[in-house]
């Protein structure tokens, strides 16, 4: 038989244990489930714009946050590449369902950018009517694009640094990622920066393509209370 004093430890053990299993649902993963607060992204704004292929599916919904970090982001890009336009692809459905393009996009967290890509001209290229992948030279598999270190990696840059919201993950394939990582660094951009952007990129996977085509950005789950009930339907990314 337990004395008074060990019965009052092991009470407050477990109820401890009780509050803590209580929580644990909501603090797991409160934006994990489908979006239940959608923001609209406008189809077009200041330095970005939705290009048709996308425009038709309907999916350009997220968070505050992360429609607010594509807006802000693409100003910056404007400012600092005058003519430039960011072409931004999926985000989520306005209620979070799934679509046979992603496994993921459910939770308004999710946004494809688009390569920033030079044509055959020397100047911007227009967007295309699907994604172009880029091989380990930066051409693209249409013959006709060429990868935009300059661009891409001022782009990643943004997302970082923006305090729109908290970029978690950018998926990218790591070729890319060593041709952004390679070009902040001839042009000596600031360490601290560089270990960012190296930490926040990061290949997709063995089990899904290797996003040699867009950027897929995704920000951490916002602050806060949970913003749903539902639990336990995390899908694998795209």
């Amino acid at each position: 038989m337990f004395r008074g004093a060990q019965r009052s430890v092991l009470v407050l053990a477990l109820l401890g244990t009780w509050t803590w299993l209580a929580a644990a649902p909501a603090r797991a993963d409160r934006c994990a489930a489908a979006l239940r607060r959608p923001v609209e992204l406008a189809v077009s704004g200041p330095g970005f714009t939705i290009p048709d292929t996308w425009r038709r599916r309907g999916l350009r919904y997220g968070t505050r946050g992360l429609v607010r970090l594509v807006e802000r982001v693409a100003k910056r890009m404007k400012k600092s590449f005058p003519g430039s336009t960011l072409h931004v692809a999926d985000l989520s459905m306005p209620n979070g369902a799934k679509t046979a393009w992603h496994h993921t996009h459910q939770s308004g967290r999710d946004a494809d950018l688009l390569f920033y890509a030079i044509g055959p001209d020397g100047q911007p290229a227009p967007p295309p009517a699907d994604m172009v992948r880029y091989g380990v030279t930066g051409r693209g598999e249409d013959g006709l694009r060429r990868f935009d270190s300059a661009r891409n990696w001022s782009l990643v840059r943004a997302l970082i640094t923006e305090p729109a919201a908290r970029v978690e993950k950018i998926y990218v394939a790591p070729w890319l990622e060593r041709r952004l990582i390679d070009f902040a660094r001839s042009r000596k951009v600031n360490a601290g920066i560089i270990a960012r952007a190296a930490k926040v990129m990061a290949p997709p996977g063995r089990t899904v393509p290797p996003h040699d085509d867009h950027f897929h950005v995704r920000i951490a789950c916002p602050a806060g209370p949970p913003i749903t009930a539902e639990l336990g339907k995390r899908r694998r990314r795209r």
